[in-house]
């Protein structure tokens, strides 16, 4: 076992730099791939404890180790995913772990990678739930943490796979994990603006109603953002009264980006009314929306709207 570690921990010394290969990329993959899966478990971890150490040199030294490590562990151009032992999607997230700890990114390519890897792996064992290919970290003696949820969904989320990134989303907690507000919201944004509406709206009553998370400054706007983007304005609406009938605050970029997006699709009655709630919240759209709005109204006959904005405006001074 310690002449395994040391061949593994040969192949890592050997690279100084990130970005420039070994001499052999393939040197240390066909290392670890020789090992059976309870010795790579082994010689992995053991490499990763010893960074751990106070006596192991600056974090900023570690940076080739694991990136050579990840890069041997995560499928590439060369290497299908079928040849890839399951053991090594829970060996990738502990080093990817490493790397949140130190403070350092992980290659650019890991999150393509790593999904392609959990996709394989989900199609390989379509009979096992997704908690326990989560839980599969904790069995090599890691944890499966906030953060690694987080990037796992990111990962999903960037290549297109929302259904799965709600999967883990619903199968992480009895892995051991919780997911946060900001891991919700990227799967909910994500389907909103692949136009899976129900999907992105389930999850976001279960995240409110069920997990009781409130929602960050900011969320309810990138909301509207991505559903303006797909030329939802209404739905998007209906998201916002129902978030406020939940207790949930909307700030202005959520009530601006709607009246906007009204504008823009020509939805005039709609953007008054919204508009006329926004202001008696005491949010004031800027003077070319308001102009738009009062304008738009007046083209299309609706003079009682229209009055009432104006009646608003002179309300307030403006």
């Amino acid at each position: 076992m310690k002449t395994m570690i040391v061949g593994c921990r040969n192949c890592l010394l050997r690279r100084k730099s990130p970005w420039i290969p070994m001499k052999d990329p393939n040197e240390l993959r066909q290392v670890i791939l020789s090992l059976p899966p309870p010795l790579a478990v082994n010689a992995i971890s053991s490499i990763l404890h010893s960074l751990r150490r106070p006596s192991v040199s600056r974090q900023h030294h570690h940076h080739p180790i694991l990136s050579s490590l990840l890069t041997s562990l995560l499928p590439n151009l060369t290497t299908s995913t079928d040849s890839i032992p399951t053991v090594h999607f829970p060996l990738s997230l502990a080093v990817l772990q490493s790397f949140f700890r130190s403070g350092l990114p992980p290659p650019p390519y890991t999150r393509s990678s790593l999904s392609d890897l959990y996709i394989h792996l989900r199609r390989r064992h379509h009979l096992v739930p997704v908690f326990k290919l989560l839980k599969s970290l904790n069995d090599i003696d890691f944890r499966f943490d906030s953060k690694t949820c987080d990037y796992l969904i990111g990962a999903l989320c960037c290549t297109g796979e929302v259904e799965e990134a709600a999967r883990v989303l619903r199968g992480v907690r009895r892995a051991g994990g919780m997911p946060d507000s900001e891991s919700y919201w990227k799967v909910v944004e994500r389907c909103c603006e692949s136009k899976n509406f129900e999907l992105g709206l389930e999850l976001m009553r279960f995240m409110v109603e069920e997990e009781g998370m409130m929602l960050k400054k900011g969320m309810v706007g990138r909301l509207v953002k991505a559903m303006r983007k797909v030329r939802e304005v209404r739905k998007s609406v209906e998201v916002v009264r129902w978030l406020e009938r939940q207790g949930c605050e909307v700030e202005f970029d959520g009530y601006a980006r709607i009246v906007e997006g009204c504008l823009e699709n020509k939805e005039f009655v709609l953007a008054g009314k919204v508009f006329v709630e926004m202001t008696k919240r005491g949010f004031l759209p800027f003077a070319k929306v308001r102009r738009k709005v009062f304008d738009g109204l007046a083209g299309i006959g609706q003079h009682e709207l229209a009055g009432d904005v104006r009646r608003l405006l002179f309300d307030i001074g403006s």
